[in-house]
């Protein structure tokens, strides 16, 4: 039933099985079970068409707005119960995948020593499903990129900001950049448009140092843009982390002034009212990194 709710609060957010299915890792066919299943259980209809994609009648509107908050809530009584009966301080926590492949595993490791009474279990995926898994109850927080992207319900803490760069492919180096002007001519390979990140830092792109910054691929992780960039396919707009982590020297990036990511640690407000969330986020905020290009 908890995961009938979210697959149905999922569908009025997305507006299609494909982009549910897609966007939880599951097969449309379990999407389409879990509605009807729900539409069995309260005996009226929840879903209608609308043109070519799917929205929730006003009843399965209504359903979503009262059932969901009481749905989340037992889960994480359940999930409280469960873990103050095996390890208090075992902590879920998703992990946007273009921070935990960069610098995101180093600072957690520094976190863990801190307080070896703390205990990780850490999952990386897109900043979007870190999201809906805090939502429904499976991890107890995130830490993600970008707050443009964040859904009722979910509360987010500043860490800090990491800064967005040009990657140049081994076969040409920024000096041969003289200005921004030139930049313009830049065909980037660079993250999809619904990342948390790029709806960040999408307008600064556009409008910076009054060029626009062309984007000629989209790939699904920044590691990949970075990766193709290191193949020789062109040059890349990535985090610096993203940088860094292959080893790309300073000789063949191109810092982009103004324009950063803003790093936040992710939960639910009742969450962060337990001692061991507050302790970690407490520690995130002491360590994290201070980066420079």
């Amino acid at each position: 039933l908890f995961r009938s709710l979210e697959i149905l609060s999922s569908l009025n957010n997305l507006g299609s099985t494909t982009a549910v299915a897609n966007r939880k890792r599951i097969s449309q066919s379990t999407v389409s079970k879990s509605i009807a299943f729900l539409q069995d259980h309260v005996g009226y209809q929840l879903v209608e068409r609308d043109g070519r994609k799917l929205r929730l009648t006003h009843a399965g509107q209504q359903l979503v707005d009262k059932a969901l908050p009481i749905s989340r809530a037992l889960q994480d009584a359940l999930n409280q119960k469960q873990s103050g009966h095996l390890d208090p301080t075992s902590l879920a926590i998703g992990v946007t995948e273009s921070i935990l492949s960069s610098w995101g595993a180093a600072l957690l490791k520094s976190v863990i020593r801190d307080d070896q009474q703390l205990r990780l279990s850490l999952h990386s995926h897109r900043g979007t499903l870190v999201l809906e898994r805090i939502l429904s109850g499976d991890y107890r927080a995130g830490i993600v990129a970008g707050t443009s992207h964040i859904p009722k319900g979910i509360e987010t803490n500043h860490l800090g900001e990491e800064p967005m760069v040009i990657m140049m492919p081994p076969i040409k180096t920024p000096d041969r950049i003289k200005n921004a002007q030139e930049m313009k001519h830049l065909q980037l390979i660079t993250i999809e448009e619904n990342s948390g990140t790029w709806k960040s830092i999408a307008t600064r792109v556009s409008r910076y140092k009054k060029i626009e910054l062309k984007v000629d691929t989209r790939v699904e992780s920044f590691t990949s843009a970075g990766s193709m960039c290191e193949a020789g396919f062109g040059p890349a707009l990535v985090p610096l982390g993203v940088a860094v982590s292959l080893k790309v020297p300073s000789s063949r990036i191109i810092p982009l002034s103004g324009i950063n990511r803003e790093i936040v640690f992710a939960c639910r407000k009742r969450t962060l009212q337990l001692p061991e969330t507050k302790k970690l986020l407490e520690l995130l905020r002491k360590k994290f990194p201070r980066f420079g290009v």
